[in-house]
């Protein structure tokens, strides 16, 4: 009996030598320690997990010396679901991670002017949390800081060093209608504001370069969208389901778009790419399923048009594809029911599977390309009965000998007039000498091809 009361009280003594490691000091229900190097003082947590109120001080006397606040540490009041109120003082400069998680009943806090360093997670899921302001001071916001706080309404980051939005910043703030962001931010990272879905406008600034992966998905009352000129790069599914979401337009520098980026934006009626220097490709699904897209110009420097990437763009009736383009994707105008006229360049070197399948509308195709290859399987099925092909000059039997025939195209194929400055001859001819364009002395020259006689292009036609 005597040796469990002996462990007893030793369980008590070593409890409270813990306890007293762990706190330095304590003042009113907030507990302090001391830094490692012993030159500042941090919060460690409350006197009990049940505290309403923290009022953390801006000095603590610890072995009768006094040391400035400078911090709240990991895990401080971490699931203290009983704290309401936090009042910080003027000295703090950086909040640890996990700091406030899930305290959910905190609905008051000032953050201090001179705070540099909000740490990840430090308020995920204070889920009464109204408003946050942060400070002209803060330099870092960590990842997932303010995630699941789905009280949040109001959010203003003043004019500071901060250049990063970190990844799910503000991912699942649910409620967040009103943001406001500093001139000097950069970068928006990977799920910021992932599932914002009360976000109605936001103004991006002018130093945005980067927009990471998700980071505005769900974003599903996001009517208007102002992207700047800054801008360099826009990641996967950025924007996808920004159901409100009417007209984009492209600034002129955004060389790196990921895939899937509006996927889903079912209000979206127009989107027009600004004139580029740089070379860009519409990647996978970009437009899948935006069902109102009626117009979409193209950039002018586009390379490559995606799988999948107008798939059941069900309004959008026209497309023309710039020179330059050099493929277009399986899937990639899938299902689109009102398109009626499509244009491919002459640098057109793929067409894939099913590209155009169920394109019901579909009425007329003008392709450039001067010498024809098989396009992918069933890349025109299903499309109008009337539909007509209309291919380079003197090149509808070469097309038809690869594949793009009456039983695909049923309203016939068409020639595009001779070009202009280009004259015919009988082919045999042997009153001219004929050179292909290259130069060189052509012995029996071909029905329907182009010719260098006399110094004209001239055209062969029957012998």
């Amino acid at each position: 009996m005597k040796l469990r009361v002996k462990i007893f009280w030793l369980f008590i003594v070593l409890s409270f030598w813990g306890e007293t490691l762990r706190a330095d000091a304590i003042y009113g229900e907030v507990k302090y320690s001391r830094s490692a190097n012993g030159e500042y003082a941090e919060v460690s947590g409350g006197t009990s997990m049940s505290i309403s109120v923290a009022d953390v001080r801006s000095r603590v006397n610890v072995y009768a010396r006094s040391y400035s606040v400078l911090g709240v540490g990991k895990y401080a009041f971490q699931n203290y679901y009983n704290l309401s109120s936090v009042v910080l003082p003027g000295t703090l400069k950086y909040i640890e991670p996990y700091a406030f998680y899930e305290c959910n009943r905190l609905s008051s806090i000032v953050m201090p002017a001179d705070l540099e360093y909000i740490q990840n997670c430090a308020f995920s899921y204070c889920i009464r949390l109204p408003a946050v302001t942060l400070p002209g001071k803060l330099k870092t916001l960590g990842e997932f800081a303010f995630e699941g706080c789905r009280g949040l309404v109001s959010l203003t980051i003043q004019e500071s060093p901060l250049r990063v939005v970190s990844k799910g910043a503000f991912f699942n703030c649910v409620s967040l209608k009103n943001v406001s962001m500093p001139a000097a931010i950069t970068t928006i990272d990977n799920n910021a504001f992932e599932n914002c879905r009360s976000i109605v406008t936001i103004d991006l600034p002018d130093s945005l370069r980067s927009v990471g992966f998700y980071a505005f998905r769900g974003c599903s009352s996001l009517a208007s969208l102002d992207l700047p000129y800054s801008l360099r790069s826009i990641g996967d599914y950025a924007f996808a389901g920004c159901t409100s979401l009417s007209e984009v337009i492209m600034p002129v520098h955004v060389a790196n778009m990921g895939n899937c980026m509006f996927q889903g934006c079912t209000k979206l009626q127009r989107v027009v790419y600004m004139e580029s220097p740089v070379r860009v490709s519409i990647k996978k699904a970009t437009y899948d399923s935006c069902y109102s897209l009626r117009e979409i110009v193209m950039p002018l420097g586009l390379l490559h048009i995606g799988d999948c990437a107008f798939r059941n763009c069900r309004e959008l009736t026209s497309v023309n594809i710039p020179e330059g383009a050099v493929d277009i994707g399986t899937d990639a105008f899938r299902g689109c029911g009102s398109l009626k006229m499509v244009s491919i360049p002459a640098t057109m070197a793929s067409i894939g599977d099913s590209a155009f399948v169920g394109c019901t509308a579909l009425d007329s195709v003008t392709i450039h390309v001067e010498t024809p290859y098989a396009f992918g399987a069933a890349a025109f099925s299903a499309i109008s009965d009337h539909c007509v092909l209309i291919v380079p000059y003197g090149k509808a039997q070469a097309y038809r000998e690869a594949g793009w025939t009456e039983q695909v195209f049923k309203g016939g194929i068409k020639e595009m007039p001779m070009p202009a400055g280009i004259r015919q001859v009988k082919a045999g001819t042997q009153e001219d000498v004929y050179y292909d364009l290259q130069g060189r002395p052509v012995a029996h020259p071909q029905k329907g091809k182009i010719y260098i006689v006399q110094g004209h292009k001239v055209v062969a036609g029957m012998p």
